[in-house]
């Protein structure tokens, strides 16, 4: 593991990484990455050990069995005081935070600067959001993780060009790429058999749904591709976005599938509302002609579904 990773500390002196992300059980991207982050470093063997301080939906948990991580109940604040004060006393070297505005608490995520202010450890932070224009709160949240990180890691160049911009010395800022499962490159009809796709033409999009994904559009598309392809089938998948579904319900998935239906195009769409295992996940890929990004943001510039 190297210096630039994680902060200050040399690798000698580095015996123990926290990590405060969501994590699996929960069912999000930023938990996937994880998750894969964690696994991959324990392959490096240069730790002490690792911790997982997960963003949970209940209340701070410290078990008795402290191999099973602690928790930070996302919507207290006094949570992530206690959990900084906890770091600070601990053998814990560095902290490495996952961030996304939207798995922390307050407004923007605001909660998180309660931890940092606290906390009095190196931090790297893992940014998985930069915008050209982030809105005032927004933008104050995002100052305030940025002044109190030791290091910044983001996903790509365009990222880093964009930090740069908010005035970030670029010694703060280093790249390490999103990465993304090394599988065979297979046809796609040898797999089509395996998931009942023989003979049709697959699209397909996954991730969270929510508003602002676009998919709508490629709905839209659909009459006028069948015309010329009568084979194709468009493959949605995966489940509501937790807090999209906590606010929303399923009130998006509910208007594709009204629109598919007043379209006729509801035999060429699929539906696969549930949270894919990486195994099943991968011969859906696999299986696939065309995969779809249909984001309407420009801005939307990294994710696991873009790798």
């Amino acid at each position: 593991m190297e210096n630039y990773f994680l902060g200050t500390p040399t690798v000698d002196s580095v015996k123990e990484v926290a990590y405060v992300s969501t994590f699996p059980p929960k069912k999000c991207g930023i938990a996937t990455f994880t998750s894969d982050l964690v696994n991959s470093i324990s392959l490096l063997k240069n730790l002490k050990a690792q911790k997982i301080i997960s963003i949970e939906d209940g209340r701070l948990l410290k078990p008795s069995d402290e191999s099973s991580g602690y928790k930070i109940g996302r919507d207290s604040i006094e949570d992530y005081v206690l959990m900084a004060d906890f770091i600070n006393h601990s053998p814990i070297n560095v902290v490495n935070i996952q961030h996304e505005f939207g798995i922390f608490g307050g407004e923007s995520g605001e909660y998180i600067c309660a931890f940092l202010d606290r906390l009095k450890r190196p931090v790297a932070t893992t940014l998985h959001t930069v915008l050209p224009n982030f809105e005032n709160k927004t933008k104050e949240v995002f100052n305030r993780v940025v002044d109190r990180s030791t290091n910044l890691i983001v996903l790509n160049e365009t990222t880093r060009e964009l930090v740069k911009q908010y005035g970030v010395p670029s010694k703060k800022v280093k790249v390490i790429p999103h990465g993304c499962p090394d599988l065979p490159m297979v046809s796609s009809e040898k797999v089509k058999p395996v998931l009942g796709l023989k003979n049709r033409v697959v699209l397909s999009t996954f991730g969270l749904l929510s508003k602002g994904k676009g998919i709508e559009y490629v709905i839209q598309a659909l009459p006028d591709i069948i015309k010329k392809e009568s084979r194709v089938i468009y493959n949605i998948i995966g489940v509501t976005h937790p807090q999209v579904k906590r606010a929303e319900g399923e009130n998006y998935r509910n208007t594709l599938l009204k629109m598919a239906k007043t379209l006729g195009v509801s035999n060429n769409v699929k539906f696969l509302n549930r949270f894919l295992s990486k195994p099943e996940l991968y011969n859906y890929l696999q299986a696939t002609d065309v995969y779809i990004t249909p984001y309407p943001s420009p801005n939307q510039v990294s994710s696991g579904t873009l790798s």
